[in-house]
């Protein structure tokens, strides 16, 4: 076997993958029956060709029973004292983080005491509370109320499974005072969190604004300081990896510093040791993220081969680099960021080499000038297609969203990221003084001008109709399974002539088979889409390329439902319907940059009204897409209240307001709702009245408010908006709720 380390790294990581999606029980009973297979094969005699089958079946029975060992023996005892109250005494382990007035921050529990016994050791877990003045390695002991992080039906988003492949398994809300004392001794971590810091301020107070924050984002990962509309068009065109430390700045360190030293004529052995030494002090600033330590190990391994004077192979560093880290933490192999730094490298290793290796041929036809202009631009081409071909499934599958305008982002943005890495280097690093001032200055303006056009090339993009789509239909698991399927036949028909049209052909068949079935199954689809915006309420509704927007409050609305509709290739609002009328709407309204046809308004405010405004003074039936919104305005005529009623789908919005059956005077047809969608306190006479088999509360409502714990008392399921928008899906009978 060639490279054993990579099929046994390989292999290690997909089983975990699966086995994160089941039982413990199972887990163990396939962990059985994967060292019964490998049993026989051993009954035959010599390995032969049976080695690879062989080394596979024994990696994933070890796998299996890892996964099982940990959970039971590790998280189970853990996540079984949530709902409980205990007392704890513990480390903070990192740097607080601030959100307004809540501080969080994570604990390396000593001792967890519940009924005055000690329930659990060493356990993780994230403290969430409004005391400042802690710092890192603190010691802190209080009593708090234990709980398990959502599970991804409150909002779509599995924190679970996030501080689970973080090694947290609990949070913590503290009761009463926090009682906090002096770190004991000297930690060597607490020194890379100063760094940290330090990097992350100089970055801030030497580039400034946006920028500044961008680039600290590049370098080291600290987003804390970005806007959320940067971090979305990112996201809308398919590039925030750039903001996830992975490879991209580890290698470009390492091969910074060897040319330095290879410049200083120092040894090569002596040369790698001190790089290797830096990429460890790296990692460890950065704080030891999945996809920082997957890229540190395979460094270190490629340093270690130079030491030894013995070339590293890259498929079997990758394999031991992402077998050493699930090693640790079997539940990191669900960390997205370590999925995508292991696929996007393995994209480089397998596809991009090859590609340009392809390239580089036909390039030998083309005048020696104009080969050596391309022979960068190609490279990049290469590099940013083998990339996104690897990563697209697991985008795909994690996020539920493409972005058609991935390739386009990248062939510009990575190599413009690349050299804002260094500039991040070289301004962060250089002191202060005015020694080196005439290098900081003209580096920090460079550099903002890298990030300027990153984040304008990027908004551009994003502005663009269908820049990213939704996978919510499912039409996508037909495409995967045929890219497969010429994959497989590109492998097997090397060489024989056949393997581009056989690709081609089962691409093509994909493509129309999943055009085919998005079509079919959004026909008649009216979708609901409960936005997060900040300290507010928005919700969309969408039938058909149409949409009607209920509410536009908090302070990023406009961005977010501006962002959303035209990513649904949405270019008019039909109606705006805003519950309440103030300043912050009357604001939202004017940056709002779709067009919008109609807005109403309640009727209290008909001298505010904009052009094009309608002033609600009683109940109004609106006709759109084959279903009917009524406003019914409150009886001081200051609020609106909406009804949706779309084949037998009943569903009411109050939007960033309450609620009360006799302040609206609602007809019984109007109270018969299957959802409610809602942004403020409820009146218990209404709650009885709706009784709503599901409810989808906004982000400045607070899931344990009065109106969560009685609709909850009435069995609706309730779900929050909390950094992604939350979907409800009718074809005009059920709800169908898309978590």
């Amino acid at each position: 076997m060639k490279r054993p380390l990579a099929a046994i790294g390989f292999t290690y990581l997909a089983v975990l993958c699966l086995a994160a999606q089941l039982d413990a029980a199972v887990c163990v009973a396939l962990a059985l029956l994967c060292a019964a297979g490998a049993a026989v094969l051993l009954g035959f005699g010599p390995f032969g060709r049976r080695a690879v089958l062989l080394t596979v079946l024994c990696t994933a029975g070890a796998a299996f029973a890892v996964y099982a060992a940990v959970w039971h023996f590790a998280y189970w005892p853990a996540a079984s004292l949530a709902g409980k109250t205990a007392r704890v005494q513990g480390v903070v382990t990192d740097a607080p983080a601030t959100s307004g007035q809540t501080v969080y921050y994570l604990v390396k529990a000593d001792t967890v005491t519940v009924n005055g016994k000690t329930a659990a050791r060493g356990v993780t877990l994230r403290v969430k509370t409004q005391e400042g003045g802690i710092a890192p390695f603190s010691r802190v002991a209080f009593t708090a109320a234990l709980s398990l992080p959502p599970d991804g039906t409150a909002s779509g988003f599995d924190s679970r499974q996030y501080y689970r492949s973080k090694g947290v398994y609990l949070f913590a809300t503290p009761q009463g005072t926090v009682q906090i004392s002096a770190a004991a001794g000297f930690h060597p971590y607490a020194l890379a969190i100063q760094v940290r810091q330090l990097l992350s301020a100089r970055l801030q107070a030497r580039v400034g604004g946006v920028w500044g924050a961008l680039s600290s984002g590049i370098l080291i990962g600290d987003v804390s300081n970005l806007p959320a509309w940067v971090k979305g068009d990112f996201t809308a065109t398919g590039i925030s990896h750039i903001l996830a430390v992975s490879g991209t700045q580890i290698s470009l360190i390492m091969q910074a510093l060897l040319w330095l030293f290879a410049c200083l004529r120092l040894p090569r052995r002596l040369s790698a040791l001190a790089t290797a030494a830096v990429v460890l002090g790296f990692m460890a600033v950065t704080g030891f993220s999945p996809s920082v330590s997957r890229a540190g190990v395979m460094s270190l391994l490629f340093l270690g081969g130079l030491i030894l004077g013995r070339e590293a192979d890259a498929l079997n560093s990758l394999g031991a680099s992402v077998l050493v880290l699930c090693l640790l933490n079997p539940f990191a192999a669900t960390d997205t960021g370590l999925l995508l730094s292991f696929a996007a490298t393995l994209g480089l290793v397998l596809v991009s080499g090859r590609c340009t290796r392809w390239i580089n041929v036909g390039m030998k036809r083309l005048p020696e000038r104009a080969g050596r202009l391309l022979r960068m631009p190609a490279a990049v081409l290469c590099e940013t297609a083998g990339a996104t071909l690897c990563t697209l499934p697991v985008i795909l599958v994690t996020f539920r969203q493409i972005s058609l305008v991935t390739f386009f982002s990248n062939v510009l943005e990575v190599p413009v990221s690349l050299l804002a890495t260094l500039l991040s280097a070289m301004v962060s690093l250089l002191p202060d003084g005015w020694a080196f001032g005439w290098l900081v200055t003209p580096a920090a303006l460079l550099l903002r001008f890298c990030c300027a056009t990153m984040i304008g090339y990027a908004h551009l993009l994003a502005d663009l109709p269908f820049a990213s789509v939704s996978t919510d239909y499912g039409f996508i698991y037909p495409i995967l399974l045929l890219a497969a399927a010429a994959a497989f036949l590109l492998w097997r028909m090397r060489g024989r002539g056949a393997d581009w049209r056989a690709a081609a052909l089962c691409v093509a068949f994909a493509l129309s088979v999943g055009m085919a079935s998005h079509a079919a199954a959004a026909w008649g689809v009216l979708e609901f889409a409960a936005l997060p915006a900040s300290d507010g309420n928005c919700t969309v509704l969408l039938n058909g390329g149409h949409a009607v927007v209920v509410d536009l409050a908090g302070y990023d609305a406009a961005y977010l439902t501006s962002r959303w509709l035209k990513t649904h290739n949405v270019a008019q609002v039909d109606a705006l319907i805003l519950p309440v009328w103030d300043q912050k709407r009357e604001n939202n309204l004017s940056e709002l940059t779709v067009p919008v046809r109609a807005v109403y308004l309640p009727g209290a405010y008909r001298a505010q009204a904009p052009g094009g405004g309608h002033p609600v003074a009683s109940a109004v039936s609106l006709s759109w897409c084959g279903a009917v919104l009524t406003l019914y305005p409150s009886a001081d005529g200051k609020t609106l209240l909406t009804a949706m009623r779309y084949g037998t789908a009943r569903a009411l919005l109050t939007g960033g307001t309450g609620a009360d059956t006799a302040a609206y005077m609602l007809p019984e047809r109007a109270l018969a709702a299957g959802q409610l969608f809602y942004g403020g306190e409820l009146s218990n006479d209404f709650i009885q009245d709706v009784s709503p088999q599901s409810a989808v509360f906004s982000g400045n409502v607070s899931a344990g408010s009065a109106a969560g714990g009685a609709l909850s008392a009435r069995g609706c399921t309730l779900r929050g908006v909390s950094g992604q928008a939350l979907l409800v899906r009718t074809r005009g009978g059920a709800f169908l709720q898309v978590t």
